[in-house]
Order: C-alpha cells, then sequence, then structure tokens
C-alpha cells in the first residue's frame, strides 16, 4: 500500500508526515499535539492511527471535524458527480 493509504504508521512515517524527527514524537504527544500511540503489535511498536492524528490536529487549528467521514466522503463524492453532470451538459451544448 501506497503512503496515502496507510492507517496506522510507525514513528519513521508520522515524523515524516509531520516534518520532524522521530524524537520529538513523545514531546507532541506530552504537549497534547499529537494523541497517544497505540502498542497493538507490541510495547516497542507504536502505531499512530493517521485519523486521530488528522482530527486532533484539525481540532487543535480550530477547524470543525465530521464524526462520521463515510458520510463527508460520500457528500463529496456526490457534489463531485454533480459538478461533473453539470460540466458534461455545459460542454454538450457550448
Amino acid at each position: 500500500m501506497g503512503d496515502l493509504l496507510e492507517r496506522w504508521v510507525g514513528p519513521s512515517s508520522l515524523a515524516k508526515r509531520l516534518d520532524t524527527t522521530p524524537r520529538n514524537l513523545p514531546r507532541y504527544v506530552a504537549e497534547g499535539k499529537i494523541p497517544q500511540p497505540s502498542y497493538h503489535l507490541g510495547p516497542k511498536t507504536p502505531r499512530w492511527d493517521i485519523h486521530a492524528v488528522d482530527a486532533l490536529m484539525l481540532k487543535r487549528a480550530g477547524i470543525s471535524t465530521s464524526k462520521d467521514m463515510d458520510a463527508t466522503v460520500a457528500k463529496i463524492c456526490e457534489e463531485n458527480r454533480q459538478y461533473g453532470r453539470r460540466k458534461g451538459r455545459s460542454q454538450a451544448t457550448g
């Protein structure tokens, strides 16, 4: 899977995504900038849910997020389909 499709990421991947180093991650957790990692793969294998990281960062930035991401994605997809239909009609008539 590509990096964009990974949901659970390790310290290196998360640090790269946040443009920092893995050694800064514990400080970010302590400061509440990122959520606690999960140790579901073992005590020495922290993994972060990238969706939770994104949601917390958006919340800290004052950006409202939807609790139902599936509904949000479905709405965006429908808007895109509607846009495509309108664009197709205007091109056919223009």
